[in-house]
């Protein structure tokens, strides 16, 4: 693959083929795997719902999941991991 065409990528004013992606990919160690899914509206609904409630609930809601985002990172200090670094999975 040619110098411009790495910079050009680089740059965005490229978009690499499957063919180069993979071949960037495989020079670093990694290799691409793709699957075809079927269309998942689900994020689709649920910003419909959100936009629809009035601004006053939707701030509610807002204010609620930024706390819980607060509490929970504030918990994962304090954790413990459910394995000891060596430790192996039965089975």
């Amino acid at each position: 693959m040619s110098r411009s065409t790495v910079v050009d990528i680089e740059a965005g004013r490229r978009d690499p083929s499957l063919g180069t992606l993979r071949a960037v990919l495989r020079a670093a160690g990694l290799d691409l795997d793709l699957r075809l899914l079927s269309i998942d509206p689900h994020d689709d609904v649920l910003r419909a719902t959100i936009d629809a409630l009035d601004p006053e609930r939707r701030a509610e809601l807002h204010g609620n999941l930024d706390a819980f985002v607060r509490d929970l990172a504030a918990g994962l200090g304090a954790s413990k991991p459910l394995r000891r670094p060596r430790e192996r999975r039965a089975g």
